[in-house]
């Protein structure tokens, strides 16, 4: 679970919303759909080995705001345009499948797949759903 304040972050005086001090982490996906700004996330996982050299982790998080009169934040603190006027409380639900897989000692494949769907506050706001892909190799000598 996930949680960081929000509220007030478009009014003059004192902030009384969460800004993390590093806002370019990855903490919530390499995607960044999402912030630790007006945040609860709930966000259940798991991890399998199918085989000896393969990793696959699976997250399934359900966000939503704490403060309907506050935006809803991606990463970087990246505001959602709209989403301070819509009612709601719901964001979306954020699936996370990770995947290493070492093919031999030193080269590894990744597999990075996230998908946000938008719930009430992003379809109110006229926002789309969105997915991300990532794929990698690392080489290790």
């Amino acid at each position: 679970m996930d949680a960081a304040s929000g509220g007030g972050t478009q009014e003059q005086g004192t902030l009384r919303a969460f800004h993390q001090l590093y806002a370019s982490s990855s903490y919530l996906g390499e995607g960044q759909f999402l912030s630790l700004s007006n945040l609860l996330m709930l966000t259940p996982g798991f991890t399998v080995s199918p085989a000896p050299h393969l990793k696959v982790s699976m997250e399934y998080g359900h966000a939503r705001r704490q403060q309907e009169d506050d935006n809803v934040y991606a990463g970087g603190m990246r505001v959602y345009q709209g989403t301070e006027n819509v009612q709601g409380v719901r964001i979306g639900n954020l699936l996370r499948v990770h995947t290493n897989w070492a093919l031999t000692e030193n080269i590894k494949l990744i597999l990075n797949y996230e998908n946000l769907s938008r719930g009430e506050v992003l379809r109110r706001a006229r926002l789309p759903s969105g997915s991300y892909v990532q794929v990698g190799v690392t080489y290790r000598y």
